[in-house]
């Protein structure tokens, strides 16, 4: 038990350093990072959901989503393409293009595992979608000034 759970933790703190590399990218090679982020975020979601089979679904759902969600936080303040509004097609569309791959990897993990229950799986299922679009929704109402 304590073995898996040391190799759950390799794989997390491995996912995470794929982020920092992403952010480290980016201070360099802003276009080309945007571009790589839907791989990245495949990578991500497909390292921890088939390589950490011990792992409750939730928590697998959840740390996949808030790192979408800090990479892109992170990508917002540090690169000027996000500051460009004729950016933000390409910025959305790359976002959108590694998100979903991400919820249908986590969705395959949770209806192919057999032995959790439906509870957990529902909830891993709709955990991902909410957090992604409460940080969607919450970020443009902050960007709009929307009261």
């Amino acid at each position: 038990m304590e073995e898996t759970n040391y190799a759950n933790r390799k794989i997390i703190i491995l996912a995470s350093g794929l982020i920092v590399l992403n952010w480290i990218m980016s201070f360099l090679l802003t276009y080309i990072t945007i571009a790589v982020t839907p791989f990245l975020y495949i990578i991500v979601a497909a390292m921890i959901c088939i390589l950490t089979q011990q792992l409750n679904l939730v928590y697998k759902s959840l740390i996949i989503a808030l790192l979408i969600i800090i990479n892109d936080l992170v990508l917002k303040w540090t690169t000027q393409a996000y500051k460009l509004p004729e950016n933000m097609e390409f910025i959305n569309l790359m976002r959108l293009l590694g998100m979903i791959p991400a919820y249908l990897t986590v969705l395959i993990d949770a209806l192919v595992t057999k032995k959790r229950s439906i509870g957990e799986k529902v909830l891993a299922i709709v955990l991902f979608p909410a957090l992604i679009a409460a940080y969607i929704f919450g970020t443009a109402l902050i960007v709009n000034n929307i009261p």
